[in-house]
């Protein structure tokens, strides 16, 4: 898994957090912001890791993990999506589910409406619905009382592979449908739930 190479658009605290961690992991990552340069400074100490525009990221990656804001990723969708088709992508961002338009589309559901704006890649929600700072705790605890980190998609393999990212980042992936994943988006039991696997497949209703 560690030969493939990550693509974080958006690096603020969430996109950072996650792509610091993956980067000490010993994955190959490429950070995009819109500030470049404060982004150069920013990643300058990592071990492997670069920085470029967004749609060079989109690119370059093998693995794409969306962490930016819910506007700035409904604006770049359309830019991004030719080269993220075929692709992994991690869904980490958010917005209001009373969103008129999300109700109207699909019902609430965040994730099934952002997955209508990336046709074509392997879409899984991961991220979401966590603290920046409990990755980072989690991943330099070393797999010692891992963070279960809810995740949804209805590709198996992108469940898998989104699983085997999340367990290298000392973390325990809890994987659900995206009919599901309405229960970890803002407003549902399992959101900002810092927890044990046992307790979140109890929150999410899974084994």
């Amino acid at each position: 898994m560690k030969d493939l190479s990550i693509g974080v658009i958006g690096s603020g605290m969430q996109g950072y957090a996650i792509g610091s961690s993956l980067a000490q992991a010993g994955f190959t990552l490429m950070f995009a912001a819109r500030d470049l340069e404060a982004l150069k400074r920013k990643v300058a100490d990592l071990p492997r890791a670069k920085v470029a525009t967004p749609l060079a990221t989109a690119q370059f990656a093998d693995v794409i993990i969306l962490a930016l804001p819910y506007s700035a990723f409904e604006a770049l969708a359309p830019t991004l999506l030719p080269s993220l088709q075929g692709k992994l992508v991690l869904d980490a961002t958010n917005t209001d589910p009373s969103n008129p338009e999300i109700i109207e589309q699909d019902q609430g559901n965040v994730a099934r409406y952002s997955q209508q704006l990336l046709p074509g890649v392997k879409y899984v929600r991961a991220f979401s619905s966590v603290d920046f700072y409990q990755i980072v705790d989690s991943y330099q605890r070393g797999g010692i009382n891992p963070l279960a980190i809810p995740i949804a998609s209805d590709n198996s393999l992108a469940l898998e592979q989104a699983k085997a990212l999340i367990s290298a980042l000392h973390a325990e992936p809890v994987a659900t449908s995206l009919e599901q994943a309405v229960k970890f988006q803002r407003g549902g039991v399992a959101f900002r739930v810092h927890t044990t696997g046992k307790k979140m497949r109890e929150l999410l209703g899974v084994k």
